[in-house]
């Protein structure tokens, strides 16, 4: 239930969230609204998180109407579309309210958290997680008397576990080029179940638009045409994702219909014509195109230990070279690439390659508002790294992630998008993959990007025993 009330010309919205009456957790105390009462009052007293700190900013109070309903009212004036999330998770009351906040994170709770779910973790060992049934769970009896769940760093021996059965089903997270390879032929020959799906991390190369050069839209078009997307999916992914053509991914509120947007077909000739008419020749055969007398050495920062990164930069650094110009890759560990005093928020960089997560709802404010352009009036908290500052596109934006009414969203993320891809602040590349394999004789699992790969456990079934 989602009331809107608007005095003396502020609007203030307010939830109320019901909560499962036949909740409860794993030792038989029934799930209340207190329990969701008192995750808001511990998130207040200590850090849970940056989702949760988003949900804080937004929120004037939440509080309990009655043992199983709660009310989240929103600050004056927020009108953020992410209202829906403005609820909290419960956390078992009756087991950490005697304790100190900050003892919380030291507590046999950590180590054995409480649940509500279908299972409860029995123990976590030498990288080995039991989960057994809860018996107090309200639904259906989970099929699974055990899961025991593996962590391994070496997705290989993942894949040796299934084929030799020690495990049923394993995740695998961007398996790189030749291990996708392995997995699909293993499953050709049925040794094993595979199925692959596009992920929310998508993969984007910033344009610094403080840099001269850059500030020039022909070039940074032409760097656009020049990076050949369709191979870097082909090629690191097995073609078993897409080339991105904007910033809101397939299927998300907002989608952009592809004729409505620019696109950038892959086209080194047209690369070359764009760099020409912008007055960038090689006058000197030493097939490095120069800028101001110079030849142009553009730097590309980007994670170091990553190997997915490090063949997207070593591809895009090959492709520009064919159009004359010359691409230095600069690996940096992530610690120091996403510092507030890294080249990202500090905004010292010329080209940047890294990952957003999407979230179930684009928003996008944070990414590209005039007030998301990182910097000391915003104490270095925007995301904007490109410094893209366009008016009609900054009003469109903030139409879209204040906006409650979902057509009017829409409206404003497709506006929003053909400025975007217009004016190329940023190259979307691709979306990364998941890998979810299973021996032959496990039947009913789906890998689904937005969850965790055990999200319909209780459709799993186990034939041929």
């Amino acid at each position: 239930e989602t009331p809107t009330e608007t005095t003396d010309n502020v609007t203030q919205v307010s939830v109320t969230f019901h909560w499962n009456p036949n909740l409860r957790w794993a030792d038989g105390t029934p799930v209340t609204a207190a329990d969701s009462v008192f995750a808001y009052e511990l998130a207040q007293q200590i850090d849970l998180g940056q989702a949760a700190n988003s949900r804080l900013a937004m929120t004037e109070r939440y509080e309990q109407i009655d043992e199983y309903t709660t009310r989240a009212v929103l600050r004056p004036d927020v009108t953020d579309p992410a209202y829906i999330t403005s609820f909290w998770t419960p956390l078992p009351r009756h087991l950490l309210a005697d304790l100190d906040a900050q003892q919380i994170g030291q507590s046999e709770f950590v180590r054995r958290p409480l649940g509500y779910g279908p299972y409860t973790i029995k123990s976590f060992e030498g990288g080995t997680l039991e989960l057994v049934r809860n018996p107090f769970y309200w639904g259906e009896a989970a099929p699974f008397d055990t899961i025991v769940i593996a962590f391994r760093s070496e997705p290989g021996q993942l894949v040796d576990l299934v084929r030799g059965g020690g495990l049923d089903l394993a995740f695998i997270e961007q398996p790189m080029p030749a291990l996708l390879d392995q997995l699909l032929a293993r499953a050709d020959q049925q040794e094993l179940q595979l199925s692959t799906s596009p992920n929310t991390i998508w993969e984007h190369l910033d344009f610094n638009l403080d840099v001269p050069l850059l500030q020039d839209i022909r070039v940074r078009r032409a760097i656009a045409h020049a990076i050949n997307r369709p191979a870097l999916v082909e090629q690191l992914l097995g073609g078993r994702s897409n080339v991105l053509e904007s910033w809101i991914l397939p299927g998300q509120l907002g989608e952009p219909p592809l004729d409505q947007i620019t696109r950038y077909a892959y086209n080194p000739d047209e690369a070359r014509r764009l760099l020409d008419e912008a007055g960038l020749f090689d006058t000197d055969g030493d097939s490095w195109r120069e800028y101001e007398g110079l030849p142009i050495v553009l730097s590309l920062v980007t994670t170091a230990n990553s190997p997915l990164r490090e063949a997207v930069a070593s591809q895009i650094a090959n492709d520009l070279a064919q159009v004359g110009l010359n691409i230095e890759v600069v690996p940096l560990p992530p610690g120091e690439l996403y510092s507030t005093e890294g080249p990202l928020y500090q905004r010292t960089f010329q080209l940047a390659l890294f990952g957003w997560i999407a979230g179930a709802h684009p928003r996008g404010w944070e990414l590209w508002s005039c007030s998301g352009v990182p910097g000391e009036a915003n104490n270095w908290t925007g995301n904007n790294f490109a410094g893209w500052c366009f008016f009609e596109a900054n009003e469109a934006i903030n139409t879209a992630t204040t906006a409650l009414d979902p057509n009017e969203q829409i409206a404003a993320y497709l506006r929003q998008q053909q400025l975007f891809t217009q004016e190329v602040p940023v190259l979307p590349l691709f979306q990364r993959i998941d890998a979810l394999i299973a021996r032959p004789g496990l039947s009913g699992w789906r890998l689904n990007p937005t969850a965790p790969f055990t999200w319909n456990i209780q459709e799993w079934r186990v034939t041929g025993e």
